[in-house]
């Protein structure tokens, strides 16, 4: 069944790219992954988000309506591993997206999760040291090809990237 195993993870995963070597499986540069390094594999992109850039230039209120309608929510990165796979899925033109951070005047929340990022900071990637959120139209977070993030009035138009829940593992542009 190792061809039927290496046919459903590539089918599943799309980046995970088994090739079998001699009854085994290799990493594709033929080192041999036993079952534990294919769970470990397995796990790790699992786990991963899938993220959608959308070129339509939107407030940040329309992208995480638009991102609802049609995925799960605007992306929400917590981690280094969510930045990287945000990355990957931008266009390197310099635009910049929205994701779904944004200030009620109280705290930041990440729209997804109505996780307080001020409780739950294990990530952040903020251009400047101060963040200007006195004013209440610098209320959203777009995010820079860069990766750095900067806050913005949540009426300008900017091009979104969103999060679907239901389909993890790749990252789509």
């Amino acid at each position: 069944h190792q061809a039927g195993l290496f046919m459903k993870l590539s089918l599943c995963l799309g980046t995970l790219k088994l090739q079998p070597l001699h009854g085994e499986f290799s990493d594709g540069e033929g080192a041999a992954l036993g079952p534990q390094s294919l769970r470990s594999e397995f796990q790790s992109l699992s786990s991963r988000k899938k993220y959608h850039y959308v070129d339509t230039a939107l407030s940040w209120w329309d992208a995480r309506t638009h991102c609802k309608a049609k995925f799960a929510n605007l992306a929400t990165v917590t981690k280094q591993e969510d930045a990287d796979g945000l990355l990957q899925a931008l266009p390197s033109t310099g635009n910049y997206t929205w994701i779904g951070l944004h200030d009620d005047l109280t705290k930041w929340w990440w729209s997804m999760t109505n996780i307080s990022f001020n409780n739950h900071r294990n990530y952040s990637n903020w251009e400047m040291e101060k963040i200007d959120n006195i004013s209440s139209r610098d209320r959203c977070i777009l995010m820079k090809t860069s990766g750095t993030w900067q806050d913005r009035s949540c009426e300008e138009e900017q091009l979104l990237v969103c999060y679907d829940a239901k389909k993890a593992a790749e990252f789509v542009k």
